[in-house]
């Protein structure tokens, strides 16, 4: 599946957004904007499940910080098979599958870390859904934004070639050295497929305390219930 056809998947009008800042869609008090608690409750318990699927990656085929214009010809995307599942309280739990992290190492040579990544195992991550009514039909589909609630460290490798990643995560971001590829952490769940897509954002990707090592790139989540 091309990576367009991805992308398009949460819909055409709001999966790539660009110049986004969420910090003024989201409420002080953390409330889902417009929404009574009633609504909120109703919707959260329609979504509430666990839902099996993929992770998608979006990466640079060369990741020299060259200037990339094209996301079909410039940009690839690789999947493995995930899940998450989604709690009345507006929690989303995420097996976040940092393997597929393997293709953001900007230094191809650097077999020891790439190697490392891709045999690494899948690590726990929590996350709030702000439900938005910007994104939502209440008769096909919810939107809301799906933001972390913590940072993820892990060491990966063994022995001599042990590396401590820290992935610090981002409400919305540009990559690719391009303002053209503005993401942001938006999710709709689809009400008569009992599906979920939503992107979730690294902003910044340390290796042993270095940040050079790693271009973030985003990571879209789909499955069904």
């Amino acid at each position: 599946m091309k990576l367009k056809h991805i992308i398009h998947s949460l819909s055409l009008a709001c999966c790539l957004i660009a110049g986004l800042s969420l910090t003024s869609c989201l409420n002080d008090d953390n409330s889902d904007n417009n929404y009574s608690p009633e609504e909120s409750r109703t919707m959260l318990t329609a979504m509430s499940g666990t839902y099996s699927g993929k992770a998608f990656i979006a990466y640079l085929k060369s990741a020299n910080g060259s200037y990339y214009t094209d996301i079909n010809s410039d940009v690839k995307e690789d999947s493995v098979t995930t899940y998450f599942s989604v709690r009345s309280d507006s929690t989303l739990t995420v097996q976040f599958p940092v393997s597929l992290l393997a293709h953001c190492v900007i230094d191809s040579t650097n077999t020891a870390l790439i190697s490392a990544l891709q045999h690494s195992s899948t690590q726990t991550l929590t996350c709030k859904i702000y439900l938005q009514p910007d994104f939502t039909s209440s008769s096909y589909y919810y939107g809301f934004y799906a933001l972390p609630q913590e940072t993820t460290t892990v060491d990966v490798g063994s022995g001599t070639n042990t590396f401590r990643v820290k992935i610090e995560y981002a409400m919305s971001a540009t990559y690719f050295n391009s303002s053209k590829y503005n993401f942001s952490s938006i999710g709709q769940y689809f009400i008569s497929a009992n599906g979920m897509a939503f992107y979730i954002l690294p902003g910044t990707i340390s290796v042993n305390g270095e940040e050079q090592k790693m271009t973030p790139c985003p990571i879209l989540f789909r499955g069904t219930r």
